[in-house]
Formats: structure tokens, C-alpha cells, sequence
């Protein structure tokens, strides 16, 4: 038997070779591959949460986006109409003004 293996390992290159050649492959029984099984879909599923999660993400991002153009242009309108109401205010201004300096002199 011992020298058998020394054969063997005379042959190997390596101590996997060896192992290899003595013990052979590991071989998985029913209980083992349905466990791996059982890990790589879990696996799986937990990655395709995180995928939807990502989506779910960037479908916010878009949104907000959205949103925040929606109010830079409603902004800029209201920014706008603060011009003109004070415009408005300074011309009624301006003009009582003038009436009340027309109505001091006539």
C-alpha cells in the first residue's frame, strides 16, 4: 500500500494532484446539491431585489427631477409676476403722486 502511494506520488506534480489521484472528487449526495441549489436561488432572489430597488431608485431620481424643473419654471413665472405687480404698484404710485402735486397747484 505504501508503496503504491509512493508511486502515485512520484507521479504528481503537486499535493492536489495527489490528493486527487488517492481520494478522488468530491461527490455531492441529494442533500448537499439541494442545499447548493436551495443558496444560489436565494442568491438570486436577493439580487433581484436589489435590482428593483435600483430601479425603484432611479425612477425617484427621475421624478424628482421632474419636479424640481417643475418648480425652477413655476418659480421663474412667479419671479415674473413679482415684476410686473411691482412695476404696477410703482406706476399707481407715481401717479397719485402726480395727482396729488396737480391737485396742490390747481
Amino acid at each position: 500500500m505504501m508503496e503504491e502511494e509512493k508511486n502515485t506520488a512520484n507521479l504528481c506534480g503537486n499535493w492536489k494532484q495527489f490528493h486527487l489521484m488517492t481520494r478522488g472528487r468530491a461527490h455531492y449526495g441529494q442533500e448537499e446539491l439541494t442545499k447548493l441549489m436551495t443558496r444560489i436561488l436565494d442568491g438570486k432572489k436577493r439580487i433581484n431585489k436589489l435590482e428593483s430597488k435600483v430601479v425603484e431608485q432611479d425612477g425617484l431620481q427621475d421624478t424628482a427631477k421632474k419636479a424640481l424643473k417643475w418648480i425652477d419654471t413655476k418659480w421663474e413665472q412667479w419671479e415674473i409676476i413679482c415684476i410686473i405687480v411691482s412695476f404696477s404698484i410703482i406706476s399707481v404710485l407715481v401717479l397719485s403722486v402726480t395727482i396729488v402735486v396737480i391737485s396742490k397747484f390747481c
